[in-house]
């Protein structure tokens, strides 16, 4: 696993009477590139007496100092995506009698892992994670707002003003890749402003929040201290109202914007941030995508497709099948749309089954595989894409919105012992989560 090639900037390597293991279940390439993931590493190291090292699925030692699970005392996941889970439950049962916990966007529902982790941290973690590693010190844990442990009738999900960053962000810069090359991630906003009746984000994560800009300048300059990169990954599922300026202080580091709403894509933003791709998301025609609260028409992307062709090389679009209210017609509207845009620029296309999430307006909506497969099907026959299979997204709705009857299933990944799980008999205990 190790090699000459394999060089970090940005690692923080210290003792501490505490020793905690911090685990993103799923490979190095995404785990070292998720801002979560950063946040833990750095606010448990900051915490005195205490000592935090990396591991991934393909770095079964930690990377600080080559120990093992075994060595420490606490074992922390940060997981995001549902089927992480599998690789969450996997290392609980090897370490029964070791202490575990978890937070991450995965854990607004936190009934699948009731059992298995001793305590999780639902929504942002800033002030759960502190009060929990002061009472760890002192040797006494009492109940702490925004932390479940499957003792409490309901549990109230943290909220951030976003006055904390991690800055020290161990950035690669060996033969080893990651999501975002060479990249510093820099949080600029939290939350979001629209009320789309899909999206965990504005329902659960709340209003939008932006970092003021003297905050983000400090941020940067710290950062310039802590680590090395050439890029600054500017995060934030609705862009901040002053991008351009933010844009200006990142200078002379390149930009990289992951996705853009359709109304900040301007002239100015893509020539000040030098743009090779631009994502965005129509999610699924303008008929249904409107119906959903995103109010972006077709002609409204065309257009913006049509600059961006002016400055970037590339064009990513997202979509989404089985949204509730979706028809043949639909699929044919992402059809059309996509062939419109590729026309227009070299084009890129995920579509991924829609999984229905907890605390949002869709979160009662039930998960058809057939009906996933016949819509991916049709697609195939028309457009090049990737994403995911209609299987997966079943799983992913299982762990999503069920309860701990989901727990048992979670030892296997075959959809064969997950099909006939009827969640429409589960009681809907997410819904004690108050977000």
């Amino acid at each position: 696993m190790w090699s000459m090639h394999f060089l970090e900037y940005g690692v923080i390597r210290k003792k501490g009477e505490h020793r905690i293991a911090l685990v993103y279940p799923n490979v190095y390439k995404a785990g070292n590139s998720n801002l979560g993931f950063l946040f833990a590493y750095n606010f448990i190291n900051e915490q005195e007496g205490f000592q935090c090292e990396r591991f991934f699925t393909d770095f079964p030692k930690s990377i600080e100092s080559n120990s093992i699970l075994a060595d420490f005392d606490i074992i922390a996941f940060s997981c995001s995506f549902e089927m992480d889970y599998f690789t969450v439950y996997e290392i609980a049962q090897k370490f029964p009698d070791k202490m575990k916990i978890l937070g991450g966007r995965s854990a607004y529902n936190p009934f699948p892992l009731k059992g298995v982790i001793d305590y999780i941290f639902v929504g942002d973690a800033e002030q759960s994670l502190e009060e929990f590693l002061n009472q760890y010190r002192d040797g006494e844990l009492s109940d702490i707002e925004g932390v479940f442990t499957g003792c409490e009738d309901r549990v109230k999900a943290g909220f951030s003003q976003l006055e904390y960053h991690p800055v020290h962000q161990p950035i690669q810069w060996g033969e080893y890749t990651q999501a975002f090359y060479r990249s510093f991630l820099l949080e600029v906003s939290r939350g979001c402003s629209r009320q789309c009746s899909f999206c965990m984000v504005s329902h659960c994560i709340g209003r939008k929040r932006e970092r003021p800009l003297d905050h983000i300048q400090g941020i940067l300059e710290e950062a310039e201290t802590c680590t090395k990169f050439e890029t600054v990954s500017l995060i934030g599922p609705d862009s901040h109202s002053n991008l351009l300026e933010i844009i200006d202080i990142c200078h002379p580091y390149r930009i990289s914007l992951p996705s853009l709403r359709i109304e900040q894509i301007s002239e100015e933003i893509l020539r000040s941030a030098d743009l090779r791709t631009v994502t965005i998301a129509p999610e699924s025609s303008e008929r249904l995508r409107i119906s959903l609260g995103k109010r972006i028409t077709d002609e409204e992307i065309l257009k913006k497709v049509r600059l961006c062709s002016e400055h970037a090389h590339w064009i990513k679009l997202y979509f989404m099948v089985g949204l509730p209210g979706e028809t043949s017609r639909d699929l044919q509207d992402i059809v059309d749309l996509t062939r419109q845009v590729s026309r227009i620029m070299r084009t890129k296309v995920t579509i991924s089954p829609f999984v229905p999430k907890p605390h949002t307006p869709c979160a009662d909506h039930e998960y058809s595989t057939k009906t996933v497969e016949k819509a991916l099907s049709y697609l195939k026959n028309r457009i090049r894409f990737s994403g995911p299979p209609a299987r997966s997204g079943f799983i992913q709705w299982a762990i999503s919105t069920g309860n701990e009857q989901v727990t048992p299933y979670l030892r296997t990944r075959r959809y064969s012992a997950w099909r006939n799980l009827d969640l429409s008999l589960m009681e809907k205990k997410w819904k004690r989560v108050e977000v």
